[in-house]
């Protein structure tokens, strides 16, 4: 897919996995196998964005609350949904990575305590060249409460997506056609390069502490 900037109000017909609930339990480990493939069309109809649509296919990396789930960076990669969790890129044994850190609202949430230590433990077990960012950050309250304003007060989704060395944050919203809400339609409301800072410069920041 070209740079998804360019594709600002296209569709397409997919669901962002909601990701699942925080367990805590199991080992201070990070979860793999947590992905999907997709092959969707961006298009300018949400009831048919095939028509005359780009194609653009993907991996999607699901989001577990209180944990962390990684995949291999080896091609196009999406994750979400975001509402402050904070995504990474990095080597680990000659493989670039993606891990999308589960954490909650809250820095004391057991969940987000469990997140973190999973995440520092990818980190202190030699995982190199560590950038990252919160893909949520990009896009203040306000302007995700206008574009809920705008679309039948329909929630934003957040993700980050991954291509060639690049990232972007981008902001979904289930596509309205005139008054109606299309079931299983997604309208790109905006994207925005997402810097891939090091992790030198996240550690201190005080929203991951």
């Amino acid at each position: 897919m070209p740079n998804p900037t360019n594709f600002i109000g296209q569709c397409i017909r997919y669901r962002v996995d909601p990701g699942q609930a925080n367990l805590g339990n199991g080992p201070l480990a990070p979860i793999t196998g947590q992905t999907t493939a997709a092959n969707v069309m961006i298009g300018n109809d949400p009831r048919n964005p095939a028509a005359g649509g780009t194609p653009w296919s993907f991996t999607f990396l699901k989001y577990n609350a209180g944990e962390v789930t990684t995949c291999a960076l080896n091609g196009n990669v999406m994750t979400g949904p975001f509402s402050g969790c904070y995504a990474f890129t990095y080597n680990e044994a000659g493989q670039q990575k993606l891990a999308h850190v589960g954490t909650a609202h809250n820095a004391e949430d057991p969940g987000s305590i469990r997140a973190k230590q999973i995440w520092q433990g990818i980190v202190s077990g030699g995982a190199s060249n560590i950038k990252g960012e919160s893909p949520f950050k990009h896009f203040p309250h306000a302007e995700q409460e206008r574009v809920s304003r705008e679309n039948r007060s329909q929630l934003p989704i957040v993700c980050s997506y991954y291509e060639g060395g690049n990232a972007w944050a981008i902001l979904f919203v289930p596509a309205v056609a005139g008054v109606t809400v299309i079931p299983g339609a997604l309208r790109i409301v905006a994207a925005k390069p997402l810097p891939q800072l090091a992790w030198n410069l996240v550690k201190a920041m005080r929203e991951f502490r």
